[in-house]
C-alpha cells in the first residue's frame, strides 16, 4: 500500500468561501437537544424564602401600629416596613424592606397605599415602624 507520499507535502485545500467557526456553529445551535436548559437550571438554583407567620403577640402589636397610622393619617406620615412579594415562577419569595409616606389605610381591601401610589397588602407585612412624629410612639 500507498503511505499517501504522493501527497503528504501538498498544500491543503481551503475553498474561498470558507465558513468561519462561529458561524458554523451557529448553524447548529438550532438542533441543540437541551435548548433553554441554561436557563431553567439557573432558575432552579435561585433560592426564595418561605413565609413566617407572626405570633399572635407580634399581630397586636402591627394591629396597634396600625390603628395610630389611622388616627395620623391626614399627616401623611412616613413609614418603614418590610413586607413579603410572593415569587411568580416558585413557591416561596422575598423580603422587601420600604420607605414612603402613607396616604390611606383601605381596611375593605386590607391595602396600605402610599404617596407615590405603591400599595402594599397589610396580610403581607413583616414589620412596620413610624419614622415620622417621635412623640407618638407605643
Amino acid at each position: 500500500m500507498n503511505n499517501y507520499n504522493d501527497i503528504i507535502h501538498e498544500k491543503r485545500y481551503i475553498p474561498r468561501c470558507a465558513m468561519s467557526r462561529e458561524d458554523r456553529a451557529a448553524q447548529f445551535s438550532a438542533f441543540a437537544a437541551l435548548t433553554g436548559f441554561d436557563g431553567v437550571i439557573l432558575e432552579t438554583g435561585r433560592l426564595t424564602d418561605g413565609f413566617i407567620d407572626m405570633d399572635d403577640g407580634e399581630l397586636l402589636v402591627m394591629n396597634a401600629v396600625l390603628c395610630r397610622l389611622m388616627e395620623q393619617i391626614h399627616e401623611k406620615p412616613t413609614v418603614q416596613l418590610t413586607w413579603f412579594r410572593a415569587d411568580d415562577r416558585k413557591e416561596g419569595g422575598a423580603y422587601v424592606p420600604y420607605t414612603g409616606n402613607l396616604k390611606k389605610i383601605d381596611e375593605y381591601n386590607r391595602v396600605l397605599i402610599f404617596t407615590d401610589g405603591t400599595r402594599i397588602s397589610i396580610d403581607t407585612l413583616t414589620e412596620i415602624n413610624w419614622l415620622q412624629l417621635p412623640g407618638n410612639l407605643l
